[in-house]
This record gives C-alpha cells, sequence and structure tokens, in this order.
C-alpha cells in the first residue's frame, strides 16, 4: 500500500516528527481539538447560554446524534485499515466519510426539526449541514482544513456569546492551525480556507436568523 510521504499511523503522527518536543504539543493540540470534540465543545458552550426549554437535553441528544455516530464510523473505518489514521491525512480517503457524515448530519437535522426543538438547535444543524456539504464539494478536489472549520465555527460561538472574554479564547484558532501545519497535515492556505469557511457557515446562518 503506498503511503503519501506525509502521512502518519493512527494518530501518533510520523516518528520524525513525535520525537520533537514541539511535534508533541502539536499532536497533543491537533487531538484535542479535533473536529468531533470541538463540535461538542462549540454545543456546550452555546447552551450553556441560550435560554431554551429542556436545552440540556437537547444538548445531549445533539451530541448522540451528531458526535458520536461519525466518531465511531471513523474509528472502524481506522480499524479496518480504509483509512491511514483517524484525522485522514489522505484526500481521497475523507470523500466517503465525508458523505456518511453529511447523510448522519441531513437524518439528525430532520429528527431535530421532526421533534420540534428550540430554534437555536435546528440553526445550528443547519450550520453544521452547511459546513459538512461544502467541505464535502471541497474536498473532491482539494484537502481543506476540517480542524480548520471546526475552530472557525467554535469562534463564532466564543465571541457571540462570550464577548470581549472570548478574546484570549480566540488564540486557539492559530493555534490550531500551526498543530496541522506542523504535522504536515495541511499548509497554511488550507488551514486558512478552513477557518473563513467554518467561520461563515457558523456565522452567517446564525447571524440572519436573529440568535447571534
Amino acid at each position: 500500500m503506498s503511503i503519501n510521504k506525509d502521512v502518519s499511523s493512527n494518530v501518533n503522527y510520523s516518528n520524525d516528527i513525535t520525537q520533537t518536543f514541539w511535534g508533541q504539543v502539536a499532536c497533543y493540540i491537533s487531538n484535542i481539538f479535533s473536529p468531533p470534540l470541538v463540535l461538542i465543545y462549540g454545543i456546550l458552550i452555546s447552551t450553556y447560554y441560550i435560554d431554551a426549554s429542556s436545552r440540556w437535553i437537547w444538548a445531549i441528544l445533539f451530541i448522540m446524534l451528531f458526535a458520536v455516530p461519525p466518531t465511531l464510523y471513523v474509528v472502524s473505518l481506522l480499524k479496518k485499515g480504509q483509512i491511514e489514521d483517524f484525522h485522514m491525512n489522505i484526500r481521497k480517503e475523507r470523500i466517503k466519510p465525508l458523505l456518511v457524515i453529511l447523510i448522519n448530519t441531513l437524518v439528525g437535522a430532520g429528527i431535530f426539526y421532526a421533534l420540534g426543538s428550540p430554534k437555536f438547535f435546528i440553526v445550528f444543524t443547519l450550520c453544521c449541514l452547511i459546513s459538512i456539504l461544502l467541505m464535502f464539494f471541497v474536498t473532491l478536489s482539494w484537502k481543506i482544513s476540517g480542524h480548520g472549520v471546526a475552530v472557525g465555527g467554535l469562534c463564532v460561538i466564543l465571541i457571540s456569546f462570550m464577548n470581549e472574554i472570548a478574546i484570549p479564547l480566540t488564540m486557539i484558532v492559530p493555534i490550531v492551525a500551526w498543530s496541522r501545519v506542523k504535522l504536515s497535515r495541511h499548509t497554511v492556505l488550507q488551514t486558512v480556507a478552513g477557518v473563513i469557511l467554518g467561520f461563515m457557515t457558523f456565522g452567517i446562518p446564525l447571524y440572519l436568523t436573529g440568535l447571534i
């Protein structure tokens, strides 16, 4: 099996990188801010600030529908040897998982709508759907950063609900971008494009619906 020169096994990355102190730091950052975890961070922070009935029940349901199934699916692909590592460094490996995640998100959004969830959760699921849809089409020809998209969306949540307190927290954006570039997972352009996509796909719908 051929492997791209910047591909490593599992999530431990290549030895030549992790043998260095900064390489290890980059690994930890990349794993702590992996897209599924960032999605959970975002929904928990949002739920804390919004005023909606049974909001924590909806938050738990959101995590169970939108974060858990995609994560388990990617882990299953990893165990079967169908992908090289959890973060799917090879662009073509991302296409099928993204399509499955897109379908899962569409089904989850339908469930939330059918159950009559609060407006915020409906719009938040729409943001997720739009971001994954655009990521899928971009990934057909170019490897945009999923980490970038995730932290870009999280940045919108932080700024919208925490105001000036969020200013130092937004430093996670360049930090996560640095970790992806340091690990040779993405170029600077791919991480910047991801952040912009995440910021727009979450910021615009939430703003237009008056939720931020």
